[in-house]
């Protein structure tokens, strides 16, 4: 029998009367939407809030029957029934109710997803592509000064969009478009799979093409710093004593570009075991569980001390209170041979230290997309 407050009337027994179950039908009635494809975060809430009054006033009229000692058995029972039915009904219309809710939920955050990454991803491609031409540019000028800013620029944009897709990436759009919208919802709820672009993979590979020129070109700025003899510390004016200092300060930097070579190799070393892991996901996934979420969290690990250890490297001359930095300061090194001998160094070091960071995101993205399976 569906639910109505002439069905109730026609069944209840008398001791149920004022457990306000009639009112919480006609409150069900009036909430529940008149098109569930329909529902939306105006009309769920109501709907939700009456199937709830209507359980508690059918709990009501359920200890009611109990108590009801002198009713008709036969009408007793029936009302009891009545209400247990109900009760099922109310199960299948929650249930239909949080379904709905669900997909519209989803195709909000979805629709917002989507767009946000079709607007961005385009204009962050067309931008990689210009700063890489820039940078190729500065090469073929064989101007390094503007080389190794071409290579910053370029370099952080890679590393940003490619980190925009993959799965984190997209669910922290996930997670944007439910602030935005002001939705309360769990981020993990929402399927990934409905809020993919179909142009992902296309951009995946376009990105990837990018990123090969933009390597090759590293490899051009690596021969055009081996070209580079730089300033000699001998020429800089002062006394001996001076000089001396100078080039203890000009090792102190150039061990911190040594540094970031070495995180680099390492790093490298990481990415090949990572490239025979990825090769063979599947298989040891389903052979040995346990082992192979060992194996990327091993290698996270490596990834973390690697980078940790060269930021606090690379941080003794990077900022003023950096420890080299000090150090040239104490010792009276000129803002004149800073500049001359100390500044290219830096700029060097931005370079290498870059590369690994740049190479570092790109293994963590991996592990994230081989964990995510």
């Amino acid at each position: 029998m569906g639910i109505s407050v002439e069905a109730w009337k026609k069944t209840r027994i008398e001791d149920a009367e004022g457990s306000g179950v009639a009112k919480a039908i006609v409150q069900f009635e009036k909430a529940w939407p008149k098109k569930l494809s329909e529902v939306d975060q105006t009309s769920a809430p109501p709907a939700f809030e009456a199937i709830k009054v209507m359980r508690k006033a059918l709990t009501t009229a359920e200890e009611k029957c109990k108590k009801a000692a002198k009713a008709d058995p036969k009408k007793r029972t029936a009302t009891l029934n009545l209400i247990g039915s109900w009760r099922g009904e109310l199960d299948a219309y929650e249930d239909a109710l949080h379904l709905a809710y669900g997909k519209a939920l989803t195709t909000r955050i979805a629709n917002r997803v989507i767009g946000t990454l079709e607007q961005v991803v385009p204009n962050s491609l067309e931008e990689i592509e210009s700063k890489t031409n820039q940078f190729e540019g500065a090469l073929k000028q064989r101007d390094l000064l503007k080389a190794y800013k071409c290579q910053t620029d370029a370099s952080k944009s890679v590393r940003v969009l490619a980190a925009q897709l993959t799965p984190k990436g997209v669910k922290e759009q996930i997670g944007y478009a439910c602030r935005d919208l002001k939705l309360d919802v769990n981020v993990n709820n929402v399927p990934m799979k409905e809020c993919m672009p179909k142009h992902m993979q296309d951009w995946k590979r376009q990105l990837e093409k990018l990123d090969t020129r933009f390597e090759s070109l590293e490899i051009v700025l690596d021969k055009l710093e081996a070209s580079d003899d730089g300033a000699d510390a001998e020429t800089a004016a002062g006394s001996p004593e001076y000089k001396k200092n100078l080039k203890l300060v000009i090792a102190d930097y150039t061990g911190v570009i040594t540094t970031c070579q070495e995180t680099m190799a390492t790093i490298l070393e990481v990415q090949k075991r990572f490239t025979k892991l990825q090769g063979m996901a599947d298989q040891a996934r389903k052979a040995n569980p346990k082992g192979f979420d060992q194996a990327v969290q091993k290698m996270r690990e490596i990834i973390d001390k690697q980078e940790q250890q060269m930021k606090t490297d690379v941080e003794k001359i990077r900022t003023k209170d950096g420890e080299f930095v000090k150090k040239k300061n104490n010792l009276g090194i000129t803002e004149e041979d800073t500049n001359r001998f100390l500044v290219p160094i830096l700029n060097k070091m931005f370079s290498k230290n870059l590369r690994a960071i740049k190479l570092m995101s790109t293994l963590r993205n991996g592990l994230d997309e081989l964990e995510a399976g």
